[in-house]
């Protein structure tokens, strides 16, 4: 999910500075969040390889909530087509064709090779593609709707006791629901008391 500084992994939210008396307890008893982008600058980037040069290419997808499998595959290709070839016939340039029958997703790549398992491979794990795509391949994936998603999120509160996770020591109130639909959400939690998680490595 984006978040903070484009980083994923951070949600920010600003609360009035709160004096807790001693002995007075904390708990969260509801969250309500706006839209969430799963592509984001961390992930919205497409690298590839092209006969006519070494270098690595790439084109970007605009960053935002994308609903499905397909959605995002469909901005990729789109960004093939925006992109300024120079140089380059209509025949030879990189793109990237789309089909959708009923629940799979098939795509061609034609010109290029699709680099998926590097470091930007991120974005190509979200899409459930392992391999990469070379020219005259085609790859069909499940179209799965994301906004059927919910995320596992930690919510962080520097004057909770540490809790120990995986056998670190980490200042956790509470785990939250985060739902990827477009619109917004709302959770009220019915015990919605601080307990300590205590999670070990095996």
């Amino acid at each position: 999910v984006g978040g903070l500084n484009g980083n994923q992994a951070k949600l920010q939210t600003q609360l009035k500075p709160v004096k807790i008396e001693k002995d007075v307890g904390l708990a969260i008893t509801s969250i309500f969040h706006g839209e969430v982008y799963n592509i984001n600058n961390s992930n919205n980037k497409v690298r590839f390889n092209v006969s006519w040069t070494e270098e690595i290419c790439s084109v970007t997808i605009p960053i935002g909530h994308y609903s499905s499998t397909a959605a995002v595959m469909r901005a990729i290709s789109e960004s093939f087509q925006r992109h300024v070839w120079a140089d380059v016939s209509e025949f030879e340039k990189p793109r990237l064709d789309v089909f959708l029958r009923k629940e799979l997703l098939q795509a061609s790549v034609h010109n290029m090779k699709l680099l998926t398992t590097d470091m930007y491979g991120v974005l190509w794990t979200m899409l459930g593609i392992g391999d990469e795509l070379e020219t005259a391949k085609q790859v069909t994936v499940q179209n799965t709707n994301f906004d059927l998603n919910l995320e596992p999120a930690f919510l962080y509160v520097n004057i909770v006791e540490n809790s120990y996770i995986n056998g670190r020591l980490s200042r956790v109130l509470n785990m939250l629901p985060i739902s990827l639909k477009a619109h917004c959400s709302y959770y009220e939690f019915t015990q919605p008391n601080f307990v300590p998680i205590e999670v070990t490595r095996p």
